[in-house]
């Protein structure tokens, strides 16, 4: 059900137990934290408990190699465990004096406030006591009335169907979800290794490192795509102008959401030459320069890192020994659905450093086809896109705000983990770097379109589909829903050409049918997004039978960045073509 349909099903307070049951948590796979829906948060939560934080103090772990935040908890109400009355958690990030650390999975709570949180377990502590990092956390806040009503990390409240949910009604919901997982005991998300390739980390070593600023060079960018011409098919339909859903720019008031950023150039240590993930990591960091200029370098690779030493570092996969050995717990206390995690220091309120680590209990790929199926390996190149991004000082969106708009910020279903940056992304670089920011013409195109989900911190993927999905030759179809327009540049694009073909392969257009071309109305502004109805499509009568994804390709020949203006439908979404 999407966040839409769930927003209209509420007739009356009565339902929101059963629909707080269903958005809690969400509800598949995404990238850098692992999802978990409302049971497995509650299977993996042995402590649920509504407290409030009577107290907040930072410290040195006991390596003093990380700043860490003690919160002091007095709990009000036991959902599950049998937590004392008061209690303290440690949770990783923190400031003493100048220094400040932080992680991309730290929650923050604040003094004075009311929690429910689901947390693991008590005698055994961990990095990340609360479980999914964000997933876990819910305050009671005021609303404009002075009601008590819940809300996520951010300040706003969740509402359903226009209203919003009071407090006592979501801890309610999860009470009663309590009782059900304890009645029929589900298997908690736990990640399965494939070992499909060696996971290299670099050697752990708090030895300081100078670094050689001369030495600094740019990173290596991905080879250019180049989208080859396709000849136009018989009873290919052209000039059909499309029905413009939205022109939508982002918000004004929203703001970018970074803290103290970088200063440029920040100067990382790559992964080295023999890593099999080499030198997909410096591809990610020339992606974010086509926007930003010079955000990022590379130093000659060292196979050594540590955090606190001053420098940039991508670790590779660290195994439980060296993390414990540097942040005091294993990828299990750091969290079991932790993908990846970026840990950063600032000093007098300038990011000084950033180590970014991905969890080896995963399989990860650098093929941008499997890492998006379904069941497929996780994505290096998204994964390592979203945690450069925290690099410079990046912040998830939907934090302090309600988002419907598309950022590699965001946490997604798998198969939309497309290897982009979007609008909202080259925006707040700009903002934070005016005068590094790049002047140049770029669109991007999506086979799905985003949307603002009722009571939830993510952004719902709404892909488009044919329908019918199995069509004889010379018959049609209508993509349902709409396809997404962007424009990540500085230059407006008026009326831009959308061309649809059926592709034999997802993510190559090799042996690609070309059936309709159109020119989308209106102009496309710096920073905007445009939802567009492809409408119908006719199917050539001399195609071969099979099975075909979508493709929706951006025809812009003065378009600085070709590698983003084509995509296929998600991973299960086909067309069957049949003969008869």
């Amino acid at each position: 059900m999407t966040g839409k349909a769930a927003s209209r099903s509420l007739k009356s307070l009565s339902l929101v137990l059963p629909i707080v049951l269903s958005l809690l948590g969400p509800r598949a796979a995404m990238a850098h934290v692992a999802a978990l829906n409302g049971e497995e948060l509650v299977a993996a939560s042995p402590n649920v408990v509504v407290a409030v934080v009577e107290s907040k103090s930072s410290r040195w772990n006991a390596r003093h190699t990380l700043i860490v935040t003690d919160y002091a908890l007095r709990v009000a109400d036991r959902l599950r465990g049998n937590a004392p009355e008061r209690l303290t958690i440690t949770v990783p990030g923190g400031t003493l004096g100048e220094i400040t650390d932080e992680t991309c999975v730290s929650v923050h709570l604040q003094a004075g406030e009311r929690y429910l949180l689901f947390l693991g377990p008590l005698a055994e502590p961990t990095l990340t006591p609360i479980t999914g990092a964000w997933q876990g956390m819910y305050r009671e806040i005021p609303d404009s009335a002075g009601s008590r009503v819940a809300g996520g990390e951010s300040r706003s409240p969740m509402s359903l169907d226009g209203r919003d949910v009071r407090f006592e009604d979501l801890v309610g919901a999860v009470r009663s979800l309590v009782a059900k997982v304890e009645a029929a005991p589900v298997k908690a998300l736990r990640p399965a290794p494939r070992g499909m390739v060696p996971l290299p980390a670099k050697t752990y070593d708090p030895t300081p490192v100078l670094l050689a600023s001369p030495l600094a060079f740019p990173p290596l960018a991905a080879p250019p795509r180049v989208l080859p011409p396709v000849a136009a098919t018989e009873g290919e339909e052209k000039g059909v102008a499309p029905t413009v859903a939205a022109d939508l720019p982002r918000p004004l008031y929203a703001p970018f959401v970074y803290l103290d950023p970088a200063r440029l150039p920040i100067v990382f240590n790559p992964l080295p030459d023999d890593s099999p993930f080499s030198p997909f990591d410096q591809h990610q960091m020339a992606y974010w320069n086509v926007y930003g200029g010079d955000v990022f370098e590379v130093m000659p690779a060292s196979s050594t890192w540590s955090f606190g030493n001053g420098v940039f570092d991508i670790a590779g996969f660290p195994d439980d020994g060296q993390m414990l050995q540097q942040f005091g717990d294993t990828w299990g206390g750091i969290g079991a659905g932790t993908l990846g995690v970026t840990v950063a220091r600032r000093r007098n309120g300038v990011l000084m450093e950033a180590d970014v680590a991905l969890n080896p209990h995963y399989s990860w790929s650098t093929d941008d086809w499997e890492a998006t199926e379904a069941d497929g390996p996780r994505s290096f190149n998204h994964s390592m896109l979203h945690e450069l991004g925290h690099s410079w000082g990046l912040k998830h969106p939907w934090e302090t705000q309600d988002v419907w708009w598309d950022s590699v910020m965001n946490y997604r279903f798998q198969v939309f983990g497309s290897n982009a940056l979007f609008a909202d992304d080259t925006m707040a670089l700009r903002d934070a770097f005016p005068d590094h920011a790049k002047s140049l013409r770029d669109g991007l195109i999506s086979s799905y379109h985003t949307e603002w989900i009722p009571f939830s911190r993510t952004v719902e993927y709404v892909s488009t589909q044919p329908s019918p999905a199995t069509v004889r030759a010379g018959g049609s179809f209508t993509a349902s829903g709409p396809i997404k327009l962007e424009n990540p540049g500085t230059v407006p694009l008026a009326n831009p050409t959308v061309e649809v073909y059926l592709a034999p392969r997802r993510l190559s257009l090799a042996g690609a049918v070309r059936v309709k071309s159109f020119r989308a109305g209106g102009t496309l502004q710096p920073g905007a997004t445009q939802w567009v109805n492809v409408g119908r499509v006719t199917v050539p009568k001399n195609i071969k039978a099979g099975t075909y994804s979508l493709a929706f390709l951006l025809r812009d020949a003065k378009d600085a960045y070709q590698a983003n203006n084509v995509d296929w439908t998600v991973d299960g979404v086909t067309l069957t073509v049949t003969k008869r």
